[in-house]
């Protein structure tokens, strides 16, 4: 997964911890779909940070996701947080 994330634009995932650090190291933006309790807590921070969106898994959808999707790429600097980290990490 690492080799790829410099050509990522977007990383959707559950919000585990190793993704979203390596995601935000990487200064890729994430739409976060959380399972779990800390894996919600972990979305809920990146969505703080403006470094990502959170959608919860029970109002999750293939069109929901596709709009969030559409946000994140279309939008110039939707989550210029997210860039920030990757120079700071």
């Amino acid at each position: 997964m690492r080799s790829m994330l410099p050509r990522a634009r977007l990383v959707v995932s559950h919000a585990g911890h190793n993704l979203t650090a390596e995601s935000l190291a990487a200064g890729v933006p994430l739409l976060a779909l959380p399972t779990h309790l800390e894996q919600d807590l972990v979305a809920l921070n990146v969505e703080r940070a403006g470094a990502g969106q959170r959608v919860a898994l029970a109002l999750a959808s293939v069109e929901r996701a596709a709009v969030s999707r559409g946000d994140v790429l279309v939008t110039p600097g939707a989550f210029p947080v997210s860039y920030r980290l990757e120079v700071e990490l």
